[in-house]
């Protein structure tokens, strides 16, 4: 079961979860600065690719490896919507490692939540959140809508899956 509470339709929301046992991780901030054209700067395009494999160096000698994939998935989707819908300002990705578990925080400055809506077959997109909900064991998005966070739990069915090699 999912750690969210109803909100408007479509929306949850749900307490940045604090970290409770010692934790190991990272944060990362990058300026989403505009151009004059009003759009996103090219050199932003490759920072889901630069966390991934940041990610997957983080976990690969920790219990959670079996996780790597998925945290890869749910990272590449959270972070590319925050820059993505960003219109200015930082957007800070943060991950933290606990014994048996992964947690990944987004956070931007829309103040448009991040929203779980069903899509038709032939969109093109919208299916974001969707991964995000079906790969965690609990996500939401803080009550002022700047923060999407999501965590990753090992179960006893988690197949011990060793992490791939960095590209």
């Amino acid at each position: 079961m999912k750690a969210m509470t109803p909100a408007a339709a479509g929306t949850t929301t749900a307490v940045i979860p604090s970290p409770s046992v010692p934790r190991t991780g990272w944060e990362v901030c990058i300026s989403c600065t505009p151009t004059s054209g009003g759009r996103r700067p090219h050199s932003q395009d490759g920072w889901p690719r630069r966390l991934r494999r940041l990610a997957r160096l983080t976990l690969r000698s920790q219990a959670t490896a079996p996780l790597t994939d998925d945290v890869e998935l749910v990272l590449t989707e959270l972070t590319s919507n925050a820059l993505r819908h960003a219109s200015s300002g930082d957007v800070s990705i943060r991950l933290l490692v606990a014994p048996e578990s992964v947690t990944i925080q987004v956070k931007d400055t829309t103040s448009s939540p991040a929203v779980l809506r069903r899509v038709g077959p032939l969109e093109e997109s919208g299916r974001g959140l969707f991964l995000v909900d079906a790969l965690s064991s609990a996500w939401g998005v803080s009550d002022a809508g700047t923060t999407t966070w999501c965590r990753l739990t090992l179960t006893a069915d988690t197949e011990h899956v060793p992490a791939r090699t960095p590209h």
